[in-house]
């Protein structure tokens, strides 16, 4: 039996890291549609972000803007592709279409499209951070 679940183990958890691009993240806030398209992002990675994060001192000021910045640096520095906004078609009224943030780098393009920490940003960048952290912890579940 031990021998049975480390195997299916095993090929669940080959499964996911053969897949290096995660799921799309689309996020709607603000009447904003944005989709960001990650990749897996490797332990050592991992680890350098969360060392990055450690670093904001919690009684600084700024320390939203810093994680702000910081969370939409990531998102860039482990982008699969350019990330896409939604918006609505003027070829075809009442449809919508997906348009590129920009033609140039990823950090560019969401540096320019998420330039002011507003509060729709914050949560739209935030969240799809989150969102992005919540896919790298493969899926389980206790036997």
């Amino acid at each position: 039996m031990r021998q049975v679940r480390g195997r299916a183990f095993f090929f669940v958890y080959k499964e996911i890291m053969i897949s290096e691009t995660l799921k799309p993240i689309e996020l709607t806030f603000g009447g904003k549609t944005f989709v960001f398209h990650q990749r897996m992002a490797t332990v050592a990675e991992e680890d350098a972000i969360d060392q990055r994060f450690a670093e904001i001192n919690k009684k600084d000021p700024a320390r939203y803007e810093i994680a702000f910045q910081l969370c939409r640096d990531v998102l860039a520095e482990t982008a699969a592709s350019m990330p896409e906004a939604i918006v609505d078609d003027e070829e075809k009224p009442g449809e919508q279409k997906s348009v590129p943030l920009g033609d140039g780098s990823v950090s560019a393009a969401l540096a320019a499209a998420f330039a002011e920490r507003t509060m729709v940003n914050e949560r739209i960048i935030r969240t799809a951070y989150n969102l992005y952290r919540g896919q790298l912890v493969p899926d389980y579940r206790f036997l």
